[in-house]
């Protein structure tokens, strides 16, 4: 593993300045290199526009019976509540469903990695 990421980053130090090209032709990223080597670069840098945050978005769908009427939640342990007109609450967490005093309306599993929650608004036509 130390051979792989000394290659990398002696063919990164080549590319920043200047004597080689990106060489990524599958991406469509295959140019020549720009000299770049007096910018400061660390592990967390990457020049090529490629790597970073990959946001993924799934729309969970709940059906409840009651009117929601308030919405909240934490981040560690990660988990969301929901408050409804009647004073039921419903809780999900990343685990399992986890209940207050109301039967099992829906559950959602969320990936280890969640770090944000949005809620869409819907118009119903009928």
């Amino acid at each position: 593993m130390q051979r792989l990421k000394l290659t990398f980053w002696y063919n990164i130090d080549r590319c920043r300045g200047g004597a080689d090209s990106i060489g990524l032709p599958h991406i469509g990223r295959d140019s020549k290199c720009i000299n770049k080597s007096r910018i400061p670069l660390d592990e967390e840098t990457c020049e090529l526009g490629v790597g970073g945050s990959i946001e993924a978005v799934e729309i969970a769908v709940a059906e409840v019976e009651a009117k929601i009427s308030s919405l909240g939640g934490v981040s560690q342990p990660r988990i969301l509540l929901a408050g409804t007109d009647d004073g039921r609450i419903l809780q999900v967490s990343r685990r399992r469903y986890r209940k207050k005093t109301t039967p099992r309306f829906f559950s959602l599993r969320t990936p280890e990695d969640l770090r944000k929650v949005s809620f869409v608004k819907f118009i119903f036509i009928c």
